[in-house]
């Protein structure tokens, strides 16, 4: 399995604190079946982690990986939150989509959407990169109205969801807006988002096989398939707004 979205990089940013910690999280990932993860350090404003930086560690990292015989590989990536200079970002090369792909995890505010996000989106699809946005269940004008989505399942965009939101540990309302995006069937990818060994620790398993066989062979295909230039995710149907009744009851449930 590919976990896309891990905070495992020791020391860089709210993630693994040290090699230990780091150590502690491959091993949690060996046993979930994981074989490959996409380092996602925070790329904002409140951490700088350059995509040079953050290939020199993935490359020292695996070097060690493979020295101790532990089967599974890290890839570069970063989890780049919107700003309205990312374009530049991407142009002065401080930020690049993932190793070998054309994906680029984007991490939207959880507060309020920016009027600029959808132009940001668009610029990144005329360069020929597809965004992933980061567990947009966790946004909160998401949780209040998910088909605000729609604008960008228009322009492209793929969806990640947490596992820990699957599992209802971020609270009743994300778990409520995260099965709805299953449902509405437009969730891509299933990733972990780990910051450490507890409850945000590198598992998924749990989560996929959970869900209904036909979700669950999207997802896995998705992930499978994920450094495949030749494979393509259809494109999601839009979402449609729930009435009152069936949010709250998607809520209790």
């Amino acid at each position: 399995m590919v976990d896309l979205h891990c905070h495992i990089l020791p020391g860089i940013d709210d993630g693994a604190k040290n090699e230990k910690d780091f150590f502690d999280m491959i091993n949690i990932a060996i046993n979930d079946g994981i074989s490959v993860i996409i380092t996602t350090p925070h790329h904002s404003r409140h951490f700088t982690n350059k995509i040079s930086d953050v290939r020199d560690m993935v490359k020292r990292y695996n070097e060690i990986l493979s020295e101790k015989n532990l089967n599974i590989k890290l890839v570069a990536g970063q989890e780049v939150h919107i700003r309205s200079n990312l374009i530049e970002m991407l142009d002065n090369g401080e930020i690049q989509p993932i190793e070998n792909t054309n994906y680029m995890l984007i991490e939207f505010p959880f507060d309020k959407l920016p009027s600029y996000a959808i132009d940001i989106i668009y610029e990144l699809r005329v360069r020929g990169i597809i965004p992933i946005i980061a567990h947009p269940e966790r946004y909160t004008y998401v949780m209040n109205d998910e088909t605000l989505l729609n604008d960008f399942i228009r322009e492209g965009c793929l969806f990640q969801i947490n596992a820990i939101s699957l599992r209802g540990d971020f609270g009743k309302k994300v778990k409520a807006t995260a099965d709805t995006l299953v449902r509405n069937n437009i969730v891509d990818f299933i990733a972990s988002d780990s910051h450490n060994t507890g409850k945000k620790a590198p598992i998924i398993s749990d989560v996929i096989k959970s869900l209904d066989k036909d979700k669950k062979l999207k997802i896995k295909r998705n992930m499978e398939n994920f450094f495949d230039p030749n494979y393509n995710i259809p494109k999601h149907k839009e979402i449609e707004r729930e009435g009152f009744f069936s949010r709250m009851k998607s809520i209790f449930r």
